[in-house]
């Protein structure tokens, strides 16, 4: 899991604002693929060892959105004073 200092990474676009939500999107597209999907078959009913597996990535997830979009609303919100 990732700690307080990746959270300047996780502000850091190289493209900035153009193309980040693309930067966002593959991101998500690559933990879909290598763990929300990894080893999972239609029709089975997923049990409590998917859900432990998986929550790490869903709360960095998490996280990583709360930090990009206080870092995108934050200039908004600072000229509102």
């Amino acid at each position: 899991m990732d700690g307080p200092d990746d959270i300047s990474d996780w502000e850091n676009c190289v493209n900035k604002k153009a193309t980040c939500a693309n930067d966002y999107a593959i991101e998500s597209i690559d933990l879909s693929c290598n763990y929300a999907y990894k080893d999972v078959t239609q029709n089975i009913t997923l049990g409590d060892d998917y859900y432990f597996t998986r929550y790490p990535v869903v709360e960095r997830r998490l996280a990583q959105g709360g930090v990009r979009l206080g870092d995108d609303t934050q200039p908004y919100i600072l000229t509102r004073k």
